[in-house]
């Protein structure tokens, strides 16, 4: 189908672009182009592989923090933790290159000294996947040639730039006004840092896109790392992509 689906970081909140997922392949939409920043790049990225909902959403359900996350043995250096784990799952969930997809994919990070947006689309796919989803603080940068990379979901967090003029159905959670103000705690504080500058530039990105349908699911995760409660973020994606189903359709076919 000739459009290109935008899924937003948001950590454990991207499980919600599973659910939509499988709405979409239920209805035989399967896009052209997929973009992504961190978590969306790790959806993004399997769905260009795997394709089938049934599977991904079985890898994802057998992750937990456990999983990603090993702390690292000093304080000393940039983040809590190492790192390794997160590199290996990637390693076992894709393959090498980008030319190994049958979907096209292109994938945003952060580039440090100096600040500034990238994306990929092309080499070595986990690695570059990693370095969209290095969360800062809690993730080290990841090295890409003589850069160092940390989360896109910074400086793009729902990547439209880089897409050319068709329609787009673009998945927003990585934030929302509300859930701010409910939610208290460390991690919650620090995502709420990001938030404003990022709602900014998305704000920017989707002022220049005309064919574009949102999809703003309802998540419940109390912040990035909360994976207590996968199977009803994924059922919130289903719900929110079910309710914009007749905005699809005008979009994607007038």
């Amino acid at each position: 189908m000739n459009y290109a689906l935008a899924l937003s970081g948001g950590g454990v909140r991207g499980y919600a672009h599973i659910g939509v997922i499988r709405f979409l392949e239920e209805k035989g939409l399967r896009p052209r182009i997929i973009t992504g920043s961190s978590a969306g790049a790790i959806i993004g990225a399997v769905y260009a592989y795997i394709h089938d909902p049934s599977r991904i959403e079985e890898e994802a359900l057998r992750i937990g923090a456990s999983t990603i996350l090993d702390p690292a043995i000093s304080l000393k250096g940039n983040a809590i933790t190492r790192g390794e784990k997160l590199s290996r799952l990637l390693k076992s969930l894709l393959p090498r290159s980008f030319k190994d997809l049958d979907i096209k994919l292109i994938v945003t990070a952060t580039k440090l000294r100096p600040v500034e947006n990238e994306y990929f689309s092309s080499g070595d796919l986990p690695r570059k996947v990693l370095a969209s989803s290095a969360y800062p603080f809690v993730f080290p940068p990841v090295r890409i040639g003589r850069g160092e990379y940390i989360d896109g979901g910074l400086t793009s967090p729902l990547p439209l730039y880089m897409l050319p003029d068709m329609p787009i159905i673009a998945v927003n959670v990585f934030g929302r006004d509300e859930f701010f103000m409910e939610e208290r705690g460390l991690l919650t504080y620090i995502e709420s840092l990001f938030y404003a500058p990022q709602k900014r530039i998305y704000e920017l990105e989707k002022m220049e896109k005309h064919k574009l349908v949102e999809i703003k699911p309802r998540v419940t995760a109390k912040h990035t790392f909360d994976f207590s409660m996968k199977k009803e973020i994924m059922r919130s994606g289903y719900i929110a992509a079910k309710r914009m189903y007749k905005e699809i359709e005008r979009t994607l076919y007038s």
